[in-house]
């Protein structure tokens, strides 16, 4: 059964759709056909979150240049054209609840002219992102894996610029008998958002407390726009649920929905509650010509 992603807009608007589990299909002809193992049935989230973050450090969206890419040549597969022609070319979908795809839902002719192919271009990007996760599966130790995974995007570099702490409870007390401090994920996770510097983008990795296979998830925060226009919009991407902007960036609005995220994940049938990884949980990018 799918996950209801819905408490989430109570604290952000999701911007793209993406469910890896919906897009399969290539993934499992490659599987079939032998060119890749059958552990990626598993999951490919690292690859699409690497994927993802490589998609924001080396591409920009604009009316004028319909695909966005005014610093890079890679293609965007996270996002639509925010130019309503060339995503009426592409074929994608408009969301309903703009002025302009009010206008498309109501009439057949236009209805149909941007029907969506967001499924077809999605089935495309998890089957790239299986073998961005081949690489990163490969390595034997999360470091060395991310850097494996990332070795064809060449515009995008880890940084030291941004090396967020871990928040642990405080319990003075406890410790005097020998309790260990635990971690406390939602504000270390929301605090690491909150702190992201315009141009980076952080790579989250998660273990699963039941000690299943572990996830990633991804945040990054916009430069600023031409002329100081627009620009320091908080992301968020996750491969099971997509990626949303989270325009009211306070802390207490990102824990918030950090905390109905988790939510959702320990209310699935699998119960899977993730724990930010013991050592590097948190890998800092940006873009080669970012200054």
């Amino acid at each position: 059964m799918a996950k209801d992603f819905s408490e989430l807009n109570n604290y952000a608007k999701r911007e793209y759709k993406f469910a890896q589990r919906d897009s399969y299909r290539l993934i499992t002809q490659a599987i079939t056909a032998g060119a890749l193992r059958h552990d990626r049935t598993r999951g490919v989230c690292m690859g699409a979150t690497l994927k993802w973050i490589n998609e924001k450090l080396s591409t920009s969206n604009s009316y004028i240049k319909s695909d966005g890419r005014l610093r890079g040549s890679t293609q965007r597969e996270f996002s639509n054209s925010i130019n309503p022609v060339s995503r009426a070319m592409a074929g994608l979908s408009i969301p309903r609840n703009t002025a302009l795809g009010k206008v498309v839902t109501s009439t057949p002719a236009l209805n149909r002219a941007f029907k969506g192919k967001s499924n077809a271009r999605n089935e495309g990007t998890v089957r790239k992102a299986a073998d961005v996760q081949t690489l990163y599966a490969n390595a034997l130790y999360a470091k060395v894996s991310v850097d494996a995974a990332r070795q064809d995007m060449d515009k995008v570099m880890k940084t030291n610029e941004y090396t967020p702490a871990p928040i642990y409870e405080n319990v003075p007390i406890a410790q005097r008998f020998g309790y260990t401090p635990q971690r406390r994920e939602s504000d270390t996770i929301a605090r690491a958002a909150f702190g992201l510097p315009a141009g980076i983008a952080i790579l989250i990795e998660l273990h699963n407390a039941a000690g299943e296979p572990g996830h990633a998830i991804a945040f990054y925060r916009s430069r600023p726009g031409d002329m100081g226009l627009g620009g320091k919009t908080l992301y968020f991407f996750d491969a099971n649920a997509g990626v949303y902007k989270i325009a009211i960036t306070t802390e207490a609005n990102i824990k918030d929905f950090i905390e109905a995220w988790q939510r959702v994940y320990e209310r699935d049938e699998h119960s899977m509650t993730w724990r930010t990884a013991a050592g590097d949980w948190c890998t800092a990018f940006k873009r080669q010509n970012f200054m």
